[in-house]
């Protein structure tokens, strides 16, 4: 059956920090890279490679995943799924070399203490308003300040806590975009951890491959991924399953999930018996389960 997921507004990786400012700070005449312009940079879909739209698809029932690749488990998904355009994080500093002279979001060499708080309203279990925080650090190096297009490194480590001291998750990822003649390699390692009911849960999410954009004025709006990933789940410390995946896809920033061609098969085992589910993109965030 042919579907479209509703919005998560997720990135890749969803998911790693806040601000207040517009999504790019490409063609601007700033020469500084603020914490904002950074943490955008890590939130645009095609950034994740394919784990953004994986993340979606694995809370989709019809897949029959063993998991989900995000804390759904504790009510969390409006919260960290909240762009970086809805947080304050006027409180946030930065120390290295925050030079951007590319405009491209990605400074030379710097570290971001990122602290950023928001409101939610109609959260789970809440009657009132909850005041959530974001803190933690990013690091971010461009390969090259005078190219836009010419790769990054960074790295996030971040927690997210209610104020009234009910929850909290960590998020922390590493992640690199290297160059090459046709496109870019990439590798990332995406690890969210949460306690709730008294287990601690983990989520390890690994995944590389290589990307050939469409565009190579403008990199990260469009083109195709070929990767292998596998996400583990924790209890307690202890690895207790794991999902592989096969991917390739056409992504595409402006769909939701951020693909409108290609597959995604994901395999794994279970009371001694092997299951493989595929998603097949047919269009603009659409796609069919098999």
């Amino acid at each position: 059956m042919m579907k479209k997921l509703s919005a998560l507004a997720l990135l890749a990786l969803l998911l790693a920090a806040c601000g207040t400012t517009t999504e790019s700070n490409e063609g601007s005449a700033s020469t500084q890279a603020t914490a904002v312009e950074a943490l955008q940079v890590n939130e645009q879909p095609v950034q994740s490679g394919g784990e953004g739209v994986e993340n979606q698809l694995s809370l989709d029932g019809e897949l029959g995943l063993p998991f989900g690749f995000l804390p759904t488990d504790s009510d969390f998904l409006d919260v960290f799924s909240a762009p970086v355009s809805k947080w304050d994080c006027s409180a946030s500093t930065v120390s290295g070399d925050a030079t951007d002279a590319d405009g491209d979001g990605v400074a030379v060499s710097a570290t971001y203490n990122i602290q950023c708080t928001k409101g939610f309203a109609n959260l789970p279990f809440f009657d009132d308003v909850v005041t959530v925080e974001r803190s933690g650090t990013l690091v971010m190096q461009d390969a090259d300040d005078g190219d836009p297009a010419s790769g990054y490194r960074a790295s996030g480590d971040f927690t997210y806590s209610y104020l009234d001291g009910t929850f909290s998750a960590s998020h922390s990822y590493d992640r690199s975009w290297t160059r090459t003649a046709s496109g870019y390699d990439y590798d990332h390692t995406n690890r969210w951890s949460w306690e709730a009911g008294g287990v601690s849960y983990a989520i390890e999410h690994t995944h590389g491959g290589s990307y050939t954009p469409d565009d190579t004025d403008h990199p990260f709006d469009a083109g195709w991924i070929q990767e292998n990933a596998t996400v583990t789940q924790y209890l307690n410390e202890e690895a207790v399953q794991s999902v592989t995946e096969e991917v390739n896809l056409h992504l595409n920033a402006a769909c939701d999930p951020a693909a409108d061609d290609g597959t995604v098969t994901f395999s794994w085992s279970a009371d001694g018996l092997e299951y493989t589910k595929t998603a097949t993109f047919t269009g603009c965030g659409e796609y069919d389960v098999q």
